[in-house]
C-alpha cells in the first residue's frame, strides 16, 4: 500500500450476512456468498445492493481501498470496482478509511441499514491505530457511535458531526432501491424497483442533488409546509408503493401516460414521511418528471405554487450487468423562488385571490391543480399551444387590439390628472374602494367617462378583440377540453398561475397574451361586450416564461433602495411623450430615494447607457424606462428617447451592456410592444433584460396611448411603492389593482394593454416583512 493511503480507520467485517429472498433465508460467508451469486443473478443483485449501500458512502465522504484474499483478486476487484472504486488494493479481508471523521460520520448515518441486516454472529470491529472496539449486530447503532467517538481525536471528539452533512442542510432525496442508499447502476428493462421519495438528510445514491434540492429548515414554517407531487414517467410504469401514494395511467392527448401521486408534509426540522413508487422501465432511456407544489387551500395563508421540478433521466438495459452505464442524468432543475418565500400570505381580504388554479406545462402534457370555482382539480391534461395552431391568432389578437386603441385613444387618455389624485387620495381612504369582491365591483365613474364606455363597449373593434381572444382562447383550450371548462369556470378575482418555460421542451413560445383571452362567448353585433370576458380582467394571471436563479421575494425596503426612472427626454413643444415625462418626474421627485436619467439632455444617452449597464446608487430595486419604442425584424425593439430618429436620441438592444444586474430588480419598459414577440421569436429587449438576472418584467403587449401610459405607472408606482396603501403588495398584484382600479373609477380597460412576466410576489419590503406573510 503507498504511503499517503496509510489508514487512519480500519473498519474490518466479521460478519455474515442474512440475505431474505422470496422464500429463501440463508446465512453464510460474505465472500463465498459473492462467488456463488455470481450465479443467480436475482440474489447477486441483492448482494451488490448490500455492499453498494457502504460503497457509495465511503466514495464520497473518503478514499477507499478494499483489501481483500490475492486468491480470490479478480473476482472481488472488479466487483468492487464495477461499483465505482477509484482504487482497489488486494491483500487481505480488510476495508480500509481515510479519516476517523470520516468513520464516524458513515456509522453515524450509513452502517443502520446494514446492522438491521446483519444477523446473530455478526461483529464490526472498528480499529484506530492499535486501539480497537467491537460492536456486535445485537446492539443499536446509537451504541456504535458512543464507542467510536471516544478514539477520535479531541476537535472531533469535542463536536462530533451529527450525520453526513449539518441538520441544516436538508434536500429532496429521490432514489431507486429498497435500501437507505440509492442504486447507481443501469436498471433492467421489464424490473420492477421501488422509487422512493423523502425531503430530510441527504441520501446516498439520491437522483435529486444540489441548490435546487437544498431544503433549509429556515425555509419552513413552523407548522411544516405542505407539498403534492406529481410523478410522470416516460418510458416506464409506475404502481403505488406505499398506501399513502396512488398511480394510474390514462391517455393524455392520444399517449398513454403513467402518473403518481402522494401528499408530503415537509417538517421544520427532521426527515418527511417516506412515500414509494414502484417503477417499471420499458425502454433504454425512460424518464420521470417530478412536479412538486406547495399549496394549502383552506386556513391562512392559502397558497398553490409550483415549488420545485425536475426531470430525471434513467439509464435502463435488457441486461445491465454486461452494459454498465451511468445510471441517471439530471435533465432539468427549476426552482422558481427562494424557498425560504414559498407559501407567502397576503395582506388584506382584497389582495387574497379567490380561489388558485396552477398549469404548469410538461412537454406535451400540462399538469393542473387548485380550485376552479367549486371544483378540487388535480389532473394531467394535453397542452396544445403549439405555435403552429396558435401564432396567427396571437397576431391576430395583438392587431384587433391595436385597431381598438387606434379608435378609442381619446377615451383611454382621458384621465385627468388632478381627477386621479382626488380619487387615488379618496381610495387610500376607503372611498371608491378597494373591492373586496369582484363579482360585484364598484362603479365611481362620471358620466362622461360612463356614456363614453357604454359606447365603446358596443363598438365593433371592441368585439374584434373579444372574438380574437376567444379563438386564442379556444386554440389553447378547446370547447371541450377540461381546461376550458376549468378556467371559464374561475370565479372572479381568482388567481391562475401559468408556468411554461423553455423547460417544457419543443413547442415554446416566448410570450403568450394571456390577459387578452376571452373566455366568454361573444354577443351578436351591436350587443355591448362583457370586459370581465376578458382573462385579465377577471383573474389575477401570475405567468412564468423565463428559468432564472431562484430569488427573493424582498427587493429591499423602501427607504434602503433606490428606484431608477430613465425618462424621455424630448422637449419640443407639441412632444405629448416629453410632456408626460416632464410630469412624472414632478410627481414622482418627492417620493423617496428616486434617480432620474437623465440629469441633463446633454449627453443624455451615454449617462443613460452607463446606469443601465450598472445601475446606481445600489442596490437599486426597480428599473423603469419610458419612450418611445419600435419593433423591427427579429423583434428587435429600438428605443427613442428624443424627438428625433437621431444616433443620439436611439438606444437599440445591442447598445445595451450583458453584465449581470448584481441587485436583480424588477424592470417596467412602459413603452410600445416591449413585451409582445413573434410566437416563434423571443423579444430581444425582455430577454436581454431576463438574461440578465432581473427578477421580473412589465411590458405592454401593443402601442400604448402615450397619456394613458403615464396614468397607468401613475397608478401601479402608488400601489407598489405603497403610498395607496401602507402594506407591502406583490408588484403582480399592483398591476392587477391598477387594472381594476382603471375599470371601476374610468371605464377604462387599458390595463389589459400590459403584460407581467415571473414573480408575481415581489414586494417592495424589508425581509423581516416578507417573511412575515408566511403567517
Amino acid at each position: 500500500m503507498s504511503a499517503d493511503f496509510a489508514p487512519a480507520v480500519v473498519i474490518k467485517y466479521f460478519s455474515s450476512y442474512t440475505i431474505h429472498t422470496p422464500g429463501v433465508a440463508e446465512r453464510v460467508d460474505s465472500w463465498d456468498f459473492l462467488e456463488r451469486e455470481k450465479r443467480d443473478a436475482e440474489r447477486h443483485r441483492e448482494s451488490q445492493r448490500l455492499f453498494a449501500e457502504f460503497a457509495d458512502s465511503t466514495k464520497k465522504y473518503g478514499r477507499v481501498a478494499v483489501e481483500t484474499d490475492r486468491r480470490q483478486s479478480n473476482v472481488k476487484g472488479k466487483f468492487f470496482s464495477d461499483l465505482g472504486f477509484d482504487t482497489v488494493i488486494v491483500t487481505d479481508n480488510k476495508l480500509l478509511i481515510a479519516e476517523p471523521a470520516v468513520a464516524l460520520t458513515i456509522i453515524k448515518s450509513e452502517f443502520a441499514g446494514m446492522l438491521e441486516r446483519m444477523r446473530q454472529g455478526g461483529q464490526i470491529s472498528i480499529k484506530i491505530g492499535e486501539r480497537e472496539v467491537i460492536v456486535s449486530d445485537q446492539r443499536e447503532l446509537q451504541t456504535a457511535v458512543e464507542a467510536v467517538e471516544p478514539l477520535l481525536a479531541p476537535k472531533v471528539r469535542a463536536n462530533p458531526p451529527a450525520s453526513l452533512v449539518p441538520a441544516s442542510e436538508r434536500q429532496i432525496n429521490i432514489w431507486i432501491g429498497g435500501g437507505k442508499v440509492g442504486l447507481k447502476q443501469a436498471l433492467k428493462i421489464g424490473e420492477t424497483y421501488l422509487l422512493n421519495f423523502r425531503v430530510g438528510q441527504p441520501v446516498s445514491g439520491s437522483l435529486t442533488s444540489g441548490e435546487a434540492a437544498a431544503v433549509n429548515p429556515n425555509d419552513v414554517p413552523p407548522a411544516g409546509l405542505p407539498t403534492d407531487w406529481l410523478i410522470v414517467a416516460r418510458g416506464a410504469e409506475l404502481a403505488a408503493g406505499t398506501p399513502d401514494t396512488e398511480a394510474k395511467v390514462e391517455t393524455v392527448g392520444g399517449v398513454s401516460t403513467w402518473s403518481g401521486r402522494f401528499k408530503v408534509l415537509i417538517p421544520k426540522e427532521g426527515d418527511s414521511a417516506t412515500p414509494q413508487l414502484r417503477i417499471k422501465p420499458l425502454q433504454a432511456s425512460p424518464a420521470i418528471d417530478v412536479c412538486i407544489t406547495a399549496r394549502r387551500e383552506g386556513g391562512f395563508p392559502r397558497f398553490n405554487e409550483t415549488y420545485r421540478q425536475f426531470r430525471i433521466e434513467l439509464a435502463a438495459a435488457d441486461s445491465p450487468d454486461v452494459a454498465p452505464v451511468e445510471p441517471v442524468h439530471i435533465a432539468d432543475e427549476i426552482m422558481p423562488t427562494a424557498t425560504v418565500h414559498v407559501g407567502l400570505g397576503t395582506t388584506h381580504e382584497w389582495t387574497t385571490p379567490n380561489g388558485i388554479l396552477g398549469v404548469a406545462v410538461l412537454g406535451p402534457q400540462a399538469y393542473v391543480q387548485g380550485l376552479a370555482g367549486t371544483e378540487q382539480v388535480d389532473s394531467l391534461e394535453p397542452w396544445l399551444g403549439v405555435p403552429a395552431q396558435v401564432s396567427g391568432k396571437i397576431q391576430n389578437v395583438r392587431d384587433a387590439a391595436e385597431e381598438m386603441r387606434a379608435a378609442w385613444e381619446h377615451h383611454f387618455n382621458n384621465i385627468d390628472p388632478a381627477d386621479l389624485a382626488g380619487r387615488l387620495t379618496r381610495w387610500s381612504q376607503h372611498q371608491g374602494g378597494p373591492e373586496y369582491s369582484w363579482s360585484s365591483l364598484g362603479n365611481y365613474a362620471d358620466p362622461s367617462h360612463q356614456q363614453e364606455w357604454d359606447k365603446m363597449a358596443a363598438s365593433p373593434e371592441l368585439r374584434k378583440v373579444a372574438q380574437h381572444g376567444r379563438l386564442l382562447f379556444h386554440a389553447f383550450f378547446p370547447r371541450n377540453s377540461n381546461l376550458n371548462q376549468w378556467i371559464a369556470a374561475l370565479v372572479p378575482g381568482a388567481r391562475l398561475n401559468v408556468s411554461w418555460t423553455p423547460k417544457a421542451g419543443a413547442g415554446f413560445i416566448p410570450h403568450v397574451p394571456f390577459g387578452l383571452m376571452y373566455t366568454a362567448d361573444v354577443p351578436p353585433e351591436g350587443q355591448p361586450i362583457d370586459p370581465m370576458g376578458f382573462l385579465g380582467l377577471r383573474c389575477r394571471i401570475a405567468y412564468t416564461s423565463h428559468v432564472a436563479a431562484p430569488a427573493s421575494r424582498s427587493l429591499g425596503a423602501l427607504d434602503a433602495t433606490h428606484r431608477a426612472h430613465f425618462l424621455y427626454w424630448g422637449d419640443a413643444p407639441t412632444d405629448v411623450t416629453g410632456q408626460e415625462a416632464q410630469w412624472q418626474r414632478a410627481q414622482w421627485s418627492a417620493w423617496q430615494n428616486q434617480v432620474f436619467v437623465p440629469h441633463k439632455v446633454q449627453n443624455a444617452k451615454a449617462e443613460l447607457l452607463t446606469l443601465l449597464n450598472d445601475p446606481q446608487p445600489s442596490p437599486t430595486s426597480v428599473l423603469y424606462l419610458f419612450c418611445q419604442c419600435s419593433t423591427g425584424a427579429g423583434n428587435n425593439p429600438t428605443l427613442r428617447f428624443g424627438s428625433t430618429n437621431d444616433p443620439a436620441n436611439v438606444v437599440a438592444q445591442t447598445d445595451f451592456g450583458t453584465s449581470v444586474l448584481v441587485d436583480r430588480p424588477l424592470v417596467f419598459a412602459n413603452a410600445c410592444t416591449t413585451a409582445a414577440a413573434d410566437p416563434y421569436m423571443a423579444n430581444d429587449l425582455e430577454e436581454a433584460f431576463f438574461e440578465r438576472g432581473c427578477r421580473a418584467y412589465i411590458g405592454t403587449e401593443t402601442k400604448v396611448p402615450i397619456v394613458f401610459g403615464s396614468r397607468f405607472a401613475e397608478i401601479f408606482f402608488r400601489f407598489f411603492y405603497r403610498l395607496a396603501d401602507p402594506d407591502p403588495m406583490a408588484a403582480g398584484e399592483a398591476v392587477t389593482q391598477a387594472r381594476l382600479f382603471l375599470w371601476t373609477h374610468y371605464r377604462n380597460i387599458g390595463g389589459l394593454f400590459y403584460s407581467y412576466v415571473n414573480q408575481y410576489d415581489l414586494f417592495l419590503a424589508r425581509e423581516d416583512e416578507v417573511l412575515a406573510l408566511r403567517g
